[in-house]
């Protein structure tokens, strides 16, 4: 016979191709994996600082909103305090009035 076999023939370059073919692979998954994992390193690192952000803002949300309250109490005493001053006023006003008709009268 002319040198055919009834089987497959491998030939070693093939298989050098094929490993290079592998390496090749496994060096472009590697690089994706690396790239991922850089991705997502990246993204826990704004996490952290999103985090942070949030945190320092809630906190002053807190003290703003504190504020807020402080400065409402504050205008609520005003108001009662107003609010007295004019029964005040008004008593004087009246004892005045009184005073006057009673001066008129004599």
């Amino acid at each position: 016979n002319g040198g055919a076999t009834a089987g497959p023939s491998v030939d070693p370059g093939s298989v050098e191709e094929r490993m290079q073919t592998t390496q090749g692979v496994l060096k472009v998954t590697t690089e994706i994996q690396d790239k991922s994992l850089a991705s997502l390193q990246h993204t826990a690192q704004m996490a952290a600082q999103n985090e942070e952000v949030a945190a320092n803002t809630n906190m002053q949300l807190r003290i703003q909103t504190e504020k807020l309250e402080q400065a409402n109490n504050e205008l609520n005493v005003l108001e009662m305090e107003l609010k007295r001053a004019k029964r005040d006023m008004v008593w004087f006003l009246r004892n005045a009035a009184t005073d006057k008709c009673l001066v008129a009268l004599f």
